[in-house]
């Protein structure tokens, strides 16, 4: 699968919040990027999202997930920007999660898991 620069240098941009160690300078008009390339760029966002977004655990060392009454997906971090607006937020291990109806993690928090 190829990309044109342009391609990817937009989809870099438009992530830039979470994925600040690549711009669209580092990309030149008429480059391809390959599909080894987009999976290093994947590892990174994936790498900058963990570190931006750490998992919190409990007592008994089980990852905590959080979500809200009326959400469809479960959050790894309590301060992701997506449940900023929330003023009830539940937490639980993710069998809880999963219990209670939500059956894939945020887009932004848990990128790359």
């Amino acid at each position: 699968m190829r990309v044109t620069a342009f391609a990817a240098a937009s989809a870099l941009l438009f992530c830039a919040v979470s994925c600040t160690r690549y711009t669209a300078s580092d990309f030149y008009g008429g480059e391809s990027v390959d599909s080894q390339m987009l999976g290093e760029l994947d590892d990174k966002l994936a790498e900058t999202t963990a570190e931006k977004y750490p998992a919190v655990t409990n007592a008994d060392g089980e990852q905590i997930f959080f979500w809200t009454k009326s959400g469809s997906v479960y959050h790894k971090s309590e301060n992701c920007p997506r449940l900023s607006s929330s003023s009830e937020i539940k937490s639980g291990t993710h069998d809880e999660a999963l219990a209670a109806g939500l059956e894939r993690g945020c887009s932004v928090c848990c990128k790359g898991q």
